[in-house]
């Protein structure tokens, strides 16, 4: 539903691309930290010349399991079910 391509699994991270979301937000990272709580990065990769920058346009810590749907609908605007 989100359209998310090229997931990266990382044991601790999942890293995807999204089509662009609100606020141009069109990758995300969520990592699992220490305290077993989620840290969620939601950037903006854009290409320049041949070239590509990434800029982090919010970064959200500390998030439980049961708040990941919410926090990432907040952010992209884009829904994770029906």
């Amino acid at each position: 539903m989100t359209g998310a391509r090229e997931f990266v699994d990382g044991g601790k991270f999942l890293r995807f691309k999204l089509p662009k979301a609100k606020d141009g937000i069109n990758f995300v990272e969520i990592t699992l930290n220490s305290m077993d709580t989620y840290d969620i990065e939601f950037g903006r990769i854009r290409k320049v010349g041949v070239e590509f920058t990434y800029k982090v346009v919010k970064t959200v810590d500390g998030i439980y399991n049961d708040q990941l749907q919410e926090i990432f609908t907040q952010y992209t605007g884009l829904y994770t079910k029906l």
